[in-house]
């Protein structure tokens, strides 16, 4: 069990839409993950327990998918 978040990554686009960041277009990072995205590709909050994040936090879709379905499409 990891007892921190990774560290968040960095740089100019969303890491899923390549969307580039800018006044209009905020970063935000996936907590599980680190990844950079957009609002439009992290829209989905879960908690993360092995984190220690009870509480509903933003994640991306793939780890979405991985911390709900276990990595199932």
């Amino acid at each position: 069990m990891l007892s921190k978040e990774p560290p968040w990554c960095d740089g100019s686009n969303c890491y899923e839409c390549t969307a580039k960041f800018g006044v209009t277009t905020r970063k935000h990072h996936c907590r599980h993950c680190g990844r950079l995205l957009c609002h439009k590709c992290s829209t989905k909050e879960i908690p993360i327990i092995k984190f220690d994040l009870n509480k509903p936090v933003r994640v991306c879709n793939i780890c979405f998918d991985v911390l709900t379905l276990g990595g199932v499409s």
